[in-house]
């Protein structure tokens, strides 16, 4: 048997270590969790057709204190307001209707102004067919009162003239143009009445006439301030000589009157011309009065 001092005592320790779990396990199960519960709430739905109720939106209506409603009011028509850029009247009336000055509407008016010394301003109002004279003379009149102010007052005389045709609307669908202006000088042969210059007999240069001068000086205004954009003459004669003569006379006449429209700053390309010779009268050729009123040039605007 063996000493105690050599007998070898062998101790063996025993630790036990807690290892961790693995991480993604509780992520599996909480996937596992909701792919069940999304399983079965889609099952029952699908198969069953038990769905889960939508919920509504909750509308949610606000009252106002009474005090600050107001009663639905309706909408007002849009009053169209109407503008005149030159003297419009209606059938039947002498009430006349412009928005603008007499000098911006009517160029001739300024002329008026700086050259009317020993000169005349005729205004001519017009009556319709169904229309009385009278009511055309009432035109003119009204149209004087817009005058009295100016310094050439007593200088204006009024006249009326018969438009052979309806009533000529141009204006909003019921207004029409029954009026012009002309300046006269009378101991000028020439005269200028509608857009129209009556010639004396034979007669070709209008340079010395003064109420040709004036009007065309007016048409030229009218057309720099952009109220008309062409202009067309027609040279008309009487019936005294042969055809050719006459046309070749009414040609002359025409083209006199549009190198004065050009020398007073209308452009060649907005002035044509031509002739008509004897072709188309205005009067009877039989009277000396009618043949007057035949020898004529003719300006059209538009």
């Amino acid at each position: 048997m063996p000493s105690n001092s050599s007998r070898k005592t062998t101790i063996t320790v025993t630790r036990t270590e807690k290892k961790a779990s693995p991480w993604w396990i509780p992520l599996w199960l909480l996937l596992a969790a909701l792919w069940t519960f999304v399983a079965g709430d889609w099952y029952v739905c699908a198969i069953y057709k038990e769905c889960k109720p939508k919920l509504k939106p909750v509308v949610v209506t606000t009252t106002l204190p009474p005090t600050t409603l107001a009663p639905p009011t309706t909408l007002a028509p849009v009053k169209v307001v109407e503008n005149f850029e030159k003297i419009y009247f209606l059938p039947e009336s002498s009430e006349l209707y412009l928005s603008e000055s007499l000098e911006d509407a009517y160029p001739i008016v300024k002329i008026m102004n700086q050259e009317g010394k020993n000169k005349e301003f005729h205004i001519t109002g017009y009556y319709y067919n169904n229309e009385s004279k009278s009511l055309g003379l009432e035109r003119a009149e009204k149209i004087k009162e817009r005058f009295s102010a100016y310094p050439w007052f007593n200088q204006i005389k009024t006249k009326a003239r018969k438009i052979e045709s309806e009533f000529n609307i141009s204006k909003y669908d019921k207004y029409a143009l029954a009026s012009e202006f002309n300046i006269v000088d009378l101991q000028d042969t020439f005269r200028v009445k509608n857009q129209t210059i009556y010639f004396a007999k034979n007669a070709t240069d209008p340079h010395e006439s003064n109420n040709i001068l004036l009007f065309l000086k007016s048409l030229a205004q009218s057309y720099k301030n952009g109220k008309i954009k062409s202009i067309h003459i027609i040279g008309h004669t009487d019936n005294e000589g042969d055809a050719a003569r006459n046309y070749r006379l009414g040609l002359r006449r025409a083209k006199m009157i549009r190198k004065m429209l050009l020398n007073a700053g209308v452009p060649k390309k907005s002035v044509s011309f031509e002739s008509k010779g004897e072709a188309q009268p205005d009067a009877t050729n039989k009277t000396k009065q009618g043949r007057a009123l035949n020898r004529r040039v003719k300006l059209i605007t538009k």
